[in-house]
């Protein structure tokens, strides 16, 4: 499939060009407008265009939430453009000359410009479809509104905007804390979780008690023969992080992988960080890895994402060894709170291809705690990583160890 006409982006550049190529004829759907749409449509040569229709929704919910659309619709109806009003109108489209189409999620507001949208511009004519056919019933169902309308709405609104932006405010306040305290909740329960993996853990460092302190230094590079400014978290004088304790007590060498496992008891975010013996510099958001499981190979990406991680803090991305001419993938997210990993979300790219990844790694809680063993561990990159303060972003913590699976895992719990 040739994805070029798809866009996960903003289109308003693509309505621009659409738009000056007009015609005659130029009709948008948006349930939602603001002054982007007064812009977008300045692009147009109103004198050559027989036809500047918006057709949007202009009823007491959507006047109620967003009262500045009254004016919007007044300043794009002195430009010219005729507005109407579409009962539960939730499209967006842009109808270039009753044949051309770019439809999609994104509004005709500044908002959309910088939202999550996604939209498609077919190379093709609409011409004799269905699909404009009902596109056009709409147009002749859409109910015109004129300024002296608006005008009236416009004064209604203003009496009114004070409570509702009253309301609003109370509305967020308490959004607000009802998310921070389920951001709270969930950080106490992780703290909990992992003070009993501390206790059980097998391994600790040799200082039971480590903290780590945020500082500044200045590296002098031989090859560059400039000075480097380097922020790093240092442990405590006399500790070497690369030294613990057995069950028995007894002193070790702690056997890191170049990058092990840190979750971030402050937000449950996880990153493979690297070791040093008094120090950690820098992370890695990301690892591969090759697994062999009956004669059969796969390629498996761990990540950690950095938003939503009291819900989400640990995905793998599954794609056969042999990835010519094949597009299955296996997405499993989960979220790891210090004793287990509980799977969240699973997404195939079929279902030929999930009934093998359910066949291999995922049919018994026993398969999947090997295959999670397997992949959720130290890593041996190469590649350096970025700096620890972006993914630390406090000055000191105390870190220790607990253990998931037989798998070493650091923790990190923010001081101040």
């Amino acid at each position: 499939m040739d994805t070029k006409y798809f866009f996960a982006k903003d289109i308003y550049p693509k309505w621009v060009k659409y738009i000056k190529k007009a015609n005659s004829s130029v009709v948008i759907f948006s349930p939602y407008v603001d002054n982007a749409l007064k812009d977008l449509i300045s692009n147009t040569d109103i004198k050559k265009l027989t036809e500047l229709k918006i057709i949007s929704r202009v009823d007491s919910s959507t006047i109620f939430d967003k009262p500045y659309q009254v004016r919007s619709l007044v300043n794009c109806l002195k430009t010219g453009a005729e507005i109407y009003h579409l009962e539960d109108l939730h499209a967006k489209i842009l109808l270039i000359d009753r044949k051309f189409i770019v439809i999609g999620s994104q509004n005709f507001t500044y908002a959309g410009k910088k939202n999550k949208e996604t939209s498609v511009t077919p190379p093709f004519t609409f011409e004799g479809s269905i699909f404009l056919n009902i596109i056009e019933n709409w147009i002749l169902k859409a109910s015109k509104i004129d300024s002296e309308y608006l005008n009236k709405l416009e004064i209604f609104s203003k009496k009114y905007r004070p409570k509702i932006e009253k309301i609003k405010a109370e509305h967020a306040s308490e959004f607000e804390q009802i998310t921070k305290n389920h951001i709270d909740h969930k950080k106490r329960e992780l703290e909990i979780e992992i003070k009993k993996q501390q206790d059980n853990s097998l391994l600790k460092f040799a200082y039971e008690t480590v903290y780590i302190t945020k500082k500044n230094f200045s590296n002098y590079n031989w090859q560059s023969h400039q000075f480097n400014d380097i922020t790093t978290f240092v442990a405590d004088k006399n500790v070497n992080l690369l030294f613990g304790k057995n069950k028995d007590g007894e002193l070790i060498k702690l056997n890191w992988l170049s990058y092990c496992p840190m979750i971030n008891i402050e937000n449950s975010e996880i990153a493979l960080v690297r070791l040093a013996s008094t120090r950690i510099s820098f992370y890695h958001k990301n690892a591969t890895k090759y697994l062999k499981i009956n004669e059969e190979g796969f390629w498996v990406n761990i990540h950690f994402p950095t938003e939503n991680t009291q819900n989400t803090n640990l995905e793998f991305n599954i794609t056969p060894y042999n990835t010519e001419n094949s597009t299955n993938f296996a997405h499993l997210s989960y979220y790891f709170n210090g004793s287990n990993c509980r799977r969240i979300n699973d997404i195939y790219s079929g279902p030929e291809f999930k009934e093998i990844i359910n066949n291999l790694f995922l049919s018994s809680k026993e398969k999947e705690n090997d295959f999670i063993r397997l992949i959720f561990k130290g890593y041996n990159i190469s590649v350096k990583g970025g700096g620890i303060y972006n993914f630390l972003d406090g000055q000191c913590y105390k870190i220790s160890i607990i253990q998931h699976l037989n798998n070493p895992i650091l923790t990190c719990e923010k001081i101040y």
